[in-house]
């Protein structure tokens, strides 16, 4: 523990895990038995993001971790800019190659839970909201020249005046100041939660604009916080924290996320059950839709690997085998079905893939087959899989991208982006191009009526490169042929001739000249 003592707000004894046990409360209502992690997190000294020591404390697990291995936890980062998480996840993280961004290899390591096993790693993502512990809002009011007090002041006045309900308890994070409503112990969250509760956050941020409110900490769900009575170095303080209202049985006083958002004037309307028969036609054209994305992303995959690549390398081949697995799976449902598409691509793709004569263990057709199973097959693995993550499974160059793009043009914008840190793809040549291009081809060579409109869309495919039908040619010519006048506007000259005249003729004329 660290030797400074003076805390203005609170007592520096087992301050570090107050907060945790105000934020995680106790065991879900509903579901008892279901996880949650909170993330502990030392910030790195070297600027790497890659250096943050993360954590995940399995609150879920109340006799056996809290409170006091907790505070013994803590104890080890209170010296350092230190940070918990204000929610709960659903899970930790699986330590390995997949995603290294999640070990943790310093303090928090050696720690041993008393189940004799180390800390898990910690997994936290605004998708894995376990349950929602709290609202807040991040008030920097120093940005804006002014003080705790008058932040303090604005609180009182909001309360007073009805427009706010008072926060469960204030915290200084050493330069900011937090107020935080607690919640009540929530069932397991779900998307209407998180509607409610960015609803409530947006609300919260509007009240406060004007004494400096962080609008980024306002909407981020998997946001941290500084640990009560760790150091922020910044400005060499410490973070602390006081209890602001209390019920009547004397604990800090908590609210039904429902209760919070109509007291802010911000309750979100129940949504309205869609006619069946409406949600089923959605339906039919969502899947229908998928049928037709993953039947281009089958042909994309074959191309980069048949035609552009031509050969897999060594470190790639699993994440080829993911690939596939997962569009077959999507794919095709009968499992007779998919049990022959997979071999076939498994022999298919195998007959690619570059085998190390350096290694003793060869690449067989058995662990090809093995690999796109469990991907087509799994519970959950390669069941959502978006156009990104293909790109970057497959370290999708700009180049590569670019020449999918033009061997498989669809309609719609789906295709294949480059992978995560590479140059974006130039722009597809886009309609008004094309049509200039062809329309200058037709009157240099002269086909502004001949051939006949079905020949020449064949002409121009295969001169062009470009694709086009017979009706859009035939509207293309209207273009080309030059506008008639209206008859109105036709000016017609007549020579009159006057018979009485006498008429010249050419010697006369010529004379007289």
């Amino acid at each position: 523990m660290s030797d400074q003592p003076n805390l203005p707000w609170s007592d520096l004894v087992k301050v570090s895990a107050t907060e945790l046990l105000l934020l995680t409360g106790g065991e879900h209502l509903d579901k008892p038995d279901a996880q949650s992690w909170v993330t502990l997190a030392t910030k790195p000294k070297t600027g790497d993001l890659r250096d943050w020591n993360l954590a995940a404390l399995p609150v879920h697990k109340g006799n056996q971790y809290l409170p006091n291995f907790i505070e013994g936890v803590l104890d080890t980062v209170l010296d350092e800019d230190s940070y918990n998480s204000l929610q709960c996840m659903y899970r930790a993280a699986s330590l390995g190659p997949d995603n290294p961004q999640y070990t943790h290899s310093k303090e928090l390591a050696k720690i041993l839970g008393p189940d004799g096993k180390r800390l898990r790693a910690a997994y936290r993502d605004s998708e894995g909201i376990a349950r929602l512990n709290c609202c807040y809002v991040d008030i920097d009011y120093y940005d804006l020249g002014l003080s705790p007090g008058n932040v303090i002041g604005q609180i009182y006045d909001l309360q007073n005046e009805g427009k706010m309900p008072p926060p469960s308890y204030l915290k200084d994070s050493g330069q900011g100041l937090w107020a935080v409503w607690l919640l009540g112990i929530e069932p397991r969250s779900y998307e209407e939660h998180k509607a409610q509760w960015r609803a409530i956050q947006a609300q919260l941020h509007c009240m406060f604009s004007n004494a400096g409110s962080d609008p980024q900490s306002s909407s981020d769900l998997a946001r941290l916080t500084r640990i009560t009575g760790s150091k922020n170095t910044k400005c060499d303080r410490r973070a602390n924290m006081v209890i602001f209202a209390r019920d009547n049985e004397g604990q800090p006083i908590r609210y039904r996320l429902n209760e919070l958002a109509e007291s802010l004037g911000c309750r979100i309307a129940k949504r309205v059950k869609t006619d069946p028969l409406i949600k089923l036609a959605k339906s039919a054209k969502s899947v229908k839709g998928q049928i037709h994305r993953w039947k281009w992303d089958e042909l994309r995959f074959w191309s980069l690997v048949e035609k552009i690549r031509k050969r897999i390398p060594e470190g790639s081949r699993n994440a080829h085998c993911f690939i596939i697995g997962a569009i077959l799976r999507h794919r095709h449902e009968v499992p007779a079905i998919l049990d022959e598409e997979i071999h076939a691509a498994a022999d298919r793709l195998f007959r690619r893939m570059a085998q190390s004569k350096e290694r003793s263990e060869r690449y067989t057709l058995a662990m090809v087959i093995k690999e796109i199973q469990a991907a087509a097959k799994g519970k959950k693995r390669g069941s959502k899989i978006p156009a990104r993550k293909i790109a970057n499974r497959l370290k999708l160059t700009t180049h590569e991208a670019e020449m999918l793009r033009d061997l498989h043009q669809t309609t719609s914008k789906g295709t294949w982006p480059p992978a995560q840190g590479q140059p974006e793809m130039a722009p597809r040549m886009d309609r008004a191009y094309r049509k200039s291009v062809i329309l200058k081809w037709m009157v240099s060579k002269g086909f502004q009526v001949l051939p006949p409109s079905r020949e020449l869309a064949e002409i121009i495919r295969d001169q062009l490169g470009m694709k086009v039908s017979h009706e859009t040619i035939n509207q293309y010519r209207k273009e080309l042929k030059p506008p008639q006048p209206p008859p109105e506007m036709i000016q017609a000259t007549i020579a009159f001739t006057d018979p009485a005249a006498p008429q010249e003729t050419k010697g006369t004329e010529s004379q007289n000249s």
